[in-house]
């Protein structure tokens, strides 16, 4: 969520805004409006695939512009590294009574409870395997 004044006078879905008034951004509100997204609850990851190209700008996860976070790069670097490590070396199970989320917003969703998920680290020399 950002606030700021805006340079001109603008028309934002049928209102007129004049200029030197605050606009709010709230990506929570964005995020999931099916206006924007199609089916914005679901886990759908190819929405960001080359399909998609050039809507990024539809998340707005870390902010915009010049006083966006100056962690996103770290955060997104990081973020791959843990991922692929966790899917090389890990079996995913997610308790199918923790599937149904409930979304708390603080100004940022979060799940209200948080998922269970168990991890089982996969056999690095499965059977059959001489582990040359």
């Amino acid at each position: 969520m950002f606030l700021s004044p805006l340079a001109q006078d603008c028309t934002i879905a049928g209102f007129h805004v004049p200029k030197d008034y605050g606009a709010v951004y709230i990506s929570h509100a964005v995020h999931r409006d099916p206006e924007v997204f199609e089916d914005p609850d679901s886990f759908r990851p190819e929405r960001w695939g080359e399909r998609n190209a050039g809507q990024q700008h539809l998340l707005c996860s870390f902010g915009n512009g010049p006083r966006s976070c100056i962690g996103v790069k770290l955060t997104d670097a990081f973020l791959k590294e843990a991922c692929m490590y966790l899917l090389q070396h890990y079996d995913w199970c997610v308790d199918p009574s923790t599937q149904a989320l409930q979304y708390k917003w603080l100004p940022v969703s979060r799940p209200a409870n948080s998922p269970t998920i168990s991890f089982s680290r996969l056999d690095e020399n499965p059977p059959g395997h001489s582990g040359s």
